[in-house]
């Protein structure tokens, strides 16, 4: 058999079998270059080990199993995280985003814990990817990472969190619906943050202990950033500076245009002498903007997040070879993954016994070197015809894509207080992600940050009868998602 015939089985053999494995880890440290693809489960810490590589490839999906750590170390005994001390290049692609999420088939925020990068100075990038239902999605320390075209939605604490002199660049990203924050920056980090839509969250930035954001710098230099971050619709605010540095946020867009009122969604300087002031002056007009279209276009792709508790069905039901591919006879074919290595044995291909294992062994850096460390070019929409023309209808969409911004109620029951026994009530938060459907009636509620089951239950068949006003994108019903908030003092 000649050459190409061995690359074009090797490839087969490789796609076939791999995208339809359900991997579990229990706690691994991973050596040398590895390769994720199909569905892996992670029960226990995961760990890069420095000069050592793990690429992630487009469409997989990354589960951890909620409230465990069988290896019970990390920053947090009881719950998993994937640690980065070498590279992690997790690059996906538009429409086949890599997703990091709970293997819950009712997942809440913070079933599992993070992922951290400690001291990685160059070479790893985050692209197209969904972090969701950790305690803080993402965890920067001393880090020079990137993080390009991701979402990072119903994390516990934070989105993202950097620290201990950070220096991350995030930009074309979603990170909403976050239980305090989109992005905490705490002992002088200075992440660099451009094209961002930063919303729904019960903070939009807050930075602490030195720290000094970069949200948009129009002064010629190293420190040049043209900003166009979305930073509107925060529930508390939408920056909250407790540092004594100066933040650089201008060129944004916030919801407003009117200066007076942009200052009441900040916390400065102007409401306690020691900290620090926002600059966030020039302000982005949002008939000027593009970026806010092209954040829709990004999370329309998403979709609902696939769980698998147990193996998904075979993907060769699905898959359609080529004609070359159709050329060659596999009867027999075994794949294991084994310590991060790729395995494959098969007999009777063309009437030839051969040992692939050697053969993808030999394809490893070519494997590797398909995801590159280098951000795909972004182009936005060039105008709102384009946008349209784009946009698919029948996707759930976040509630502040909606004509006019946010959700309307038609009706918006209370909780009945004398359902529930006085002895259930505690302090704390309920939140409850909420999909309304093109009628405006509650298509689905559950609960991603609860007290007890009593007060979530009370909560949940209180939203259920919320009912309301359709939501439109460009004069169109849609679905939506919203999140609704219940605080008990």
């Amino acid at each position: 058999m000649n050459k190409i015939n061995y690359s074009l089985l090797i490839i087969l053999v490789i796609f076939i079998t791999s995208y339809s494995q359900v991997h579990k880890i229990n706690g691994e440290k991973i050596t040398g270059n590895v390769n994720w693809r199909g569905t892996i489960v992670i029960a226990g810490d995961v760990t890069i080990e420095q000069k050592s590589r793990l690429v992630i490839e487009p469409g997989t999906k990354v589960l951890f199993e909620p409230k465990q750590d069988l290896a019970k170390g990390g920053s947090d005994k009881t719950r998993c995280e994937i640690i980065v001390r070498g590279t992690l290049i997790a690059r996906g692609l538009p429409g086949r985003k890599i997703i990091f999420s709970s293997n819950s088939s009712a997942p809440r925020m913070g079933d599992w814990y993070s992922i951290e990068f400690l001291h990685i100075r160059t070479g790893t990038l985050l692209e197209y990817c969904v972090i969701e239902y950790a305690h803080n999605g993402i965890t920067i320390k001393n880090s020079n990472i990137i993080v390009n075209n991701c979402e990072l939605r119903y994390n516990y604490h934070a989105g993202i969190r950097t620290e201990v002199k950070a220096n991350p660049e995030i930009k074309n990203s979603i990170i909403s619906e976050n239980g305090y924050a989109g992005l905490i920056c705490e002992l002088g980090s200075k992440p660099v943050l451009t094209n961002n839509l930063i919303s729904l969250n019960r903070i939009g930035v807050v930075a602490f202990s030195l720290s000094q954001p970069n949200l948009g710098n129009m002064a010629p230099g190293e420190n040049y950033n043209p900003g166009r971050n979305n930073i509107f619709n925060n529930e508390e605010f939408d920056f909250y500076n407790h540092s004594n540095k100066e933040i650089f946020a201008e060129n944004n867009y916030w919801g407003d245009e009117n200066v007076s009122s942009i200052a009441l969604q900040l916390y400065d300087k102007n409401d306690n002498s020691k900290y620090g002031t926002v600059d966030y002056v020039p302000v982005l007009k949002q008939s000027g903007q593009q970026n806010l279209s092209s954040m829709l276009l990004l999370a329309q792709d998403t979709g609902e997040t696939p769980r698998s508790s147990s193996p998904a069905p075979d993907a060769q039901q699905n898959y359609q070879p080529s004609i070359r591919e159709s050329s060659l006879k596999i009867e027999d074919t075994t794949v294991q993954n084994s310590e991060g290595q790729n395995l494959a044995t098969t007999e009777g291909v063309n009437g030839e016994d051969i040992d692939l294992s050697k053969k993808i062994d030999e394809m490893a850096p070519l494997m590797a070197s398909i995801s590159s460390p280098e951000p795909i070019a972004r182009e936005l929409p060039a105008n709102s015809k384009e946008v349209k023309n784009q946009i698919d209808y029948d996707r759930i969409f976040l509630e502040l894509f909606l004509d006019g911004g946010k959700k309307k109620y038609f009706t918006k029951p209370k909780i009945e207080i004398s359902q529930v026994p006085r002895n259930v009530w505690q302090k704390g938060e309920i939140r409850v992600k909420v999909v309304v459907d093109r009628g405006g009636n509650v298509e689905s509620a559950t609960i991603l940050r609860g007290i007890n089951d009593i007060l979530d239950q009370a909560v949940l068949k209180t939203v259920e009868r919320y009912e309301f006003q359709t939501g439109r994108i460009n004069g169109q019903p849609v679905k939506f998602t919203t999140n609704e908030v219940f605080r008990f003092e």
